[in-house]
C-alpha cells in the first residue's frame, strides 16, 4: 500500500522517543500502588481479629470455673425444687388423712 504524506515537512510529527519500558513500568506500578495498601489493611484487620479471638478465649478460660459452678447450682436447685414438691404433696396427704384418723379414734374411744 502506498503512503502519501500531505502535510508540509515542518509539520511532520517527530518520531517518538519514549521507551517501551515506561508504559510497562506504569502498568506494573499503578496496580501495585493499590494492591499493597489493600493487603496491608487486610493483614492489620486479620491481626486484630486474631488478637480479639485470643482475648475471648482467655476470658472464657477465666470464667469457665464460674460457669461450671452456676450450672451445678442450677442442677441442685432443680433437685431441691423436686424434693420440695414431694414434701408438700406428702404433707397435703397427711393433713387430709388426719381428720379421718381423729374421727376414727374418737368413734372407737367412746
Amino acid at each position: 500500500m502506498i503512503r502519501v504524506n500531505l502535510l508540509p515537512a515542518e509539520m511532520e510529527a517527530a518520531p517518538s522517543q519514549m521507551s517501551p519500558v515506561i508504559p510497562m513500568a506504569v502498568a506494573v506500578i499503578v496496580p501495585i500502588m493499590f494492591i499493597v495498601p489493600f493487603q496491608l489493611s487486610k493483614m492489620h484487620a486479620r491481626h486484630d481479629i486474631e488478637q480479639q479471638s485470643a482475648d475471648l478465649k482467655s476470658n472464657l478460660d477465666r470464667y469457665q470455673p464460674i460457669i461450671a459452678q452456676v450450672e451445678a447450682l442450677e442442677r441442685a436447685k432443680v433437685q431441691l425444687t423436686q424434693r420440695k414438691t414431694i414434701i408438700q404433696q406428702l404433707e397435703n396427704e397427711t393433713a387430709s388423712r388426719q381428720p379421718m384418723a381423729h374421727q376414727f379414734n374418737d368413734h372407737h374411744t367412746t
